[in-house]
């Protein structure tokens, strides 16, 4: 039997008094809705119902005090604040930051009837010695510190007369109240029977109620308590008990050792396999009962609730805790806005500028929101073509005359909100463009959801301009206006339908408080949830807090236990999950759950078996395949016969041969984005093109290189910029140049400028150097060639491989050709080390050896000494070839990025030095047909082999690369959207949809 009816029975039993007659208080509204059901099925004719109050509405109507509202409180308080002299320089929004703290503070002081005086005495008297002790003198801001604590329970009294003189109160000052005028307000209500059931806990000044209607009264108390968890969580009932002079308590029950229990308790990885589990069991209840009439889900972590939402059918259920509007695009659109808003306004002091210019993640928010998408455009076409355009213009910050929407054929192109000037300024203008986004969700006889969102946020920011006109002297600036519309918006919740007593019911715990179910299905039962833990948002210190018996963790831990241990208390089956995942919380049971195990063995409970198990994480069928790979067809064959192949996409094809397919035969490219930080490309290409400038003018004129490096020196920051732009339209390259917005001069392309000059610079130098030493030494010293393409083809089997490749630069120096290859990045000088060929195909370590090699056997081909039909024997070693790299810095400065490769191929070995790479004279060719057939099998193009095609191209498929030198980190596949089929790679730990 639960509870409630439990009580029911026992109200109804007593035919002395009538049931109009009689008060009941209960802990929550929801067990009133409950009991009137109980009390409705055990009458059997009409008659008035008894009057039943939660404690919070009961104390309510005794009191002569109003509750003021959140926002009407913080202004009151800021009025008293500032009276004083130190307050009277600190702005609203610093004041925010810690007033709520204070309020919520002393509504729990005067709740337990405790001395403000002594407490807030006894705190600053502590904050003075902390900040004091072994200090002869105070910062200016230390002294601020102790008079804001010294005044704290003067402003109590000053804040506390202001709302007296309005008859305003906020909830402990009620409480307080009734406690300390019970005589005055206890005549409002002349019951002949009062009754206190459901209660583990009561406040000071509830307790004065109690004792009050219990003495005046002979007030009834019914309690709700098991044997099983009583010695643990229910101390607070023998104080009531002792206080009252209760010689029986009504009710202990021995439920836990009558009732059988299947319990699980369960351990899952990430919330949402929590979630899967929960609508697994409550598919299989619905199954096997008929119904969930019995069942609740309880969320100890209320964040769970949205996607449970999105994953289960909610129509018949009851969500007690309503749908958060905060996550709902309607707010979501808000918050864009309030973000463009801050941000721009950050910009625009930042720069001293009169315009302001919004952010373009904001932008882009704004613009991508589903709202804006369905009411402000014409169709998905305009929209797309209007992002396009957007994302054309290249700008990490727009002005607001680039953000006017496009007409859409039913409506005149509406203007992007001004949230530029006063915060009053700027909430008319939000509020003018929800009405028009409203208008238009009507207009388009759209979602009542979309309709009744939009209505909440204009609502809330009506209500927002009718507080800044009546603060207006106060709330000037827009943190100030943002934390009032928080209060007023963000926390609202749409009720959802929903019956209290038929259908699945979820709730909180605290909201489950005298309520019984025959099964329980509660997330999140984690250390850190449930219980909260230690953390606690109070000006108080904690030892303050204990010795004045204010509640402290310890105190709401007990209150938590309670409400867990009797929802558990008359349930058949119990499924407890909590989250084993550390990413995202205490991956550590509840410690509720680990005294659950120890009583249930403590007190050889066998009616109660409990299951403990953990789950695999849950994965759909393809992402637990172990391999996926394409087929190439006859149309990927003869696509791969005709391409070129450059040593980015061999270098590709190696790392992840799918990722090849996607970006080179499939064509699907990243979606354009506005990138805020340079890329490591971007410089690297500025810097390429800059020095092939450079190099061709000494190549046509080698005896002018003094002229030629002075005017390049010289002429080197328009040299720069124009590399820099060019760089950025070659990104570009399929847009109009003239919507590209390019700034060069602030931020962080200033910095990348920046680099790029100094790279140079340290090039020049270097350069001049060795045409002044070659002068000195009476060597020859010339460049021969600046990004020189270099092409052969390589046959294997009877198919025909085009290989090409582009040289940075080309040098003769005393005989001796040498091939530089200039990079931005970091270079690995373990990766410039190879003892075994072989390894260089392997792993990704030694890309920029493979590079090395790929360009030397290209230049060798390319002037004519190589052929791939014979063996051309010590040819590169005849002519005297070497291959080298030689690098130019500023002496080794960290300043420049250019880092030269160069590699040993004698002994397939690179080493690095400051300046000079030089390295033994060796025969590539020969060394390359020697180790044909160890080479081959790695550096093959799709399967590529020596036997033909019966293993090579047309039957080698495009797999996921399993290398163990592999991390999800070196693998670069964005997710991807194909409408042929949706496929998993997964590499590591990452997965990619398809």
């Amino acid at each position: 039997m639960t509870f409630l009816r439990q009580l029911a029975q026992t109200i109804l039993q007593r035919e002395d008094i009538a049931l109009k007659d009689t008060l009941i208080v209960l802990p929550n509204k929801r067990a009133r809705r409950m009991l009137q059901k109980e009390l409705a099925a055990g009458i059997s004719q009409p008659c008035f119902s008894p009057t039943i109050f939660s404690i919070d509405e009961f104390i309510h109507k005794l009191s002569d005090y109003t509750l003021c509202d959140d926002i009407e409180l913080l202004h009151i308080l800021f009025k008293a604040y500032q009276q004083f002299d130190h307050a009277k320089s600190e702005k609203l929004a610093s004041f925010l930051s810690w007033a709520e703290t204070f309020i919520h503070d002393i509504s729990e002081i005067d709740m337990q009837l405790a001395d403000a005086t002594k407490i807030f005495g006894n705190l600053s008297d502590i904050k003075e010695l902390e900040t004091v002790f072994g200090r002869e003198t105070l910062s200016p801001n230390q002294q601020r510190y102790l008079k804001f604590y010294s005044s704290l329970h003067e402003l109590y009294q000053s804040f506390n007369s202001f709302l007296d003189e309005e008859k305003l109160a906020y909830e402990g000052k009620i409480y307080k109240d009734v406690a300390e005028h019970l005589l005055d307000y206890a005549p409002k209500f002349k019951f002949k029977r009062y009754i206190f059931a459901g209660f583990q806990t009561l406040s000071p000044s509830e307790m004065a109620l109690a004792q009050y209607y219990h003495q005046e009264h002979q007030a009834e108390f019914y309690f709700d308590i098991d044997d099983f968890y009583r010695s643990n969580y229910t101390p607070f009932i023998n104080i009531l008990q002792n206080k009252l002079k209760l010689k029986d308590l009504n009710w202990i029950h021995q439920d836990y050792a009558s009732i059988p229990k299947e319990i699980f308790l369960v351990g899952a990885s990430k919330s949402m396999n929590q979630i899967f589990y929960a609508i697994e069991q409550l598919n299989r209840i619905e199954k096997e009962e008929g119904s969930l009439n019995n069942t609740v889900l309880v969320f100890a972590d209320e964040k769970l609730l949205i996607p449970f939402i999105h994953c289960y059918d909610c129509s018949k259920a009851n969500l007690t805790m309503g749908y958060p509007l905060a996550a709902t695009p309607a707010y979501a659109l808000l918050a864009s806005l309030i973000s463009c808003a801050r941000n721009g306004q950050r910009f625009q002091s930042m720069q001293q500028q009169d315009e302001m210019l919004y952010y373009h993640r904001d932008v882009f928010s704004f613009f991508r929101n589903p709202l804006i998408v369905s009411y402000l455009f014409k169709d998905s076409k305009q929209h797309e073509e209007f992002i396009k355009d957007l994302l054309a213009l290249n700008s990490i910050l727009y002005p607001h005359q680039a953000l006017r929407f496009p007409a859409n054929g039913t409506l005149e192109a509406p203007e992007f909100p001004d949230l530029s000037g006063t915060p009053a300024d700027m909430l008319q203008s939000v509020t003018s463009f929800f009405e028009l986004l409203q208008s238009q969700c009507i207009q388009a006889d759209s979602s009542s959801f979309d309709q009744h969102c939009l209505g909440m946020i204009i609502d809330g920011l009506h209500e927002a301009i009718s507080y800044l006109q009546h603060f207006h002297t106060d709330i000037t600036d827009l943190e100030s206006t943002v934390f009032i519309i928080n209060h007023l918006i963000q926390r609202n919740s749409i009720p959802l339908k929903g019956s209290p007593s038929e259908g699945l019911q979820i709730m909180g715990l605290l909201e489950t408080r005298a309520l019984d179910f025959k099964n329980v299905i509660m997330l999140s039962v984690n250390e850190g949830t449930l219980p909260a833990g230690r953390s606690s948002n109070s000006l108080i210190l904690h030892e303050v807090k204990r010795y004045f018996d204010l509640p402290t963790y310890q105190e709401k831990d007990t209150v938590y236990g309670y409400h867990f241990f009797r929802l558990l208390q008359r349930t058949e089956q119990i499924h407890i999950l909590y989250n084993t995942d550390s990413d995202t919380s205490l991956a550590e049971k509840s410690r509720f759950l680990k005294q659950l195990d120890f009583e249930i063995n403590a007190q050889h409970l066998d009616n109660i078996r409990l299951h403990e198990l953990v789950l695999p994480t849950m994965v759909s069928s393809e992402q637990q395949s172990k391999e996926f790979s394409i087929a190439k067809t006859q149309a990927i064959v003869e696509h791969l016969l005709e391409m070129e192949y450059n040593y980015t996409q061999l270098n590709e094809y190696l790392n992840c041969p799918l990722q090849f397919y996607l970006k080179h035969i499939a064509n699907i490219k990243p979606a354009d984005d506005i990138s805020e930080s340079v890329e490591q490309k971007l410089i690297g290409n500025a810097i390429h093109d800059l020095l092939d400038k450079i190099g061709k003018r000494l190549v046509d004129n080698p005896t002018d290189y003094p002229q030629i490096i002075g005017e390049e020196l010289n002429k080197l920051d328009t040299s720069v910029e124009e590399a820099m732009r060019n760089a950025i339209f070659k990104e570009h390259q399929n847009q109009d140049k003239s919507k590209i917005y390019v700034d060069l001069s602030r931020g962080k392309s200033y910095l990348a400028t920046e680099v790029v000059k100094r790279a140079a610079t340290s090039y020049l130098n270097k350069l001049k150097e060795d045409f002044e030493k070659a002068e000195k030494e009476q060597y020859i010293f010339k460049i021969l060639a600046t990004e020189k393409r270099m092409i052969t083809t390589v046959k294997v089997g009877e198919q025909a491989i085009k290989l090409k490749g582009f040289a940075d630069r080309i040098d003769l120096r005393e005989g001796i050709v040498t091939l530089l290859d200039y990079k931005t990045g970091y270079v690995s000088d373990e990766g410039l080390k190879c003892e075994d060929l072989s390894d260089i195909f392997n792993s990704t370590d030694h890309k920029q050896l493979l590079q090395l090699l790929m360009y030397a056997y290209l230049y060798d081909r390319d002037q004519g000494s190589g052929d791939s039909d014979q063996d051309t024997g010590d040819r590169i070693q005849d002519t005297g070839y070497r291959i080298q790299g030689t690098g130019y810095s500023d002496q080794g400065s960290e300043d420049c990025n250019l880092k030269p490769v160069t590699c040993n191929l004698g002994t397939v070995n690179c080493q690095l030095s400051t300046v000079n790479y030089s390295c033994g004279i060796i025969s590539f060719q020969r060394l390359y047909k020697k180790e044909q057939h160890e080479l081959y099998p790695n550096f093959q193009l799709s399967g590529v082999s020596e036997q033909g095609t019966e293993d090579g191209i047309q039957n080698s498929k495009f797999k996921i690369q399993n290398s163990e030198n592999l991390s999800p980190e070196t693998c670069n596949l964005k997710p991807v959207t194909c409408n042929l089929e949706t496929v998993n790679c997964q590499l590591s730990t990452l997965n990619y949809q398809l």
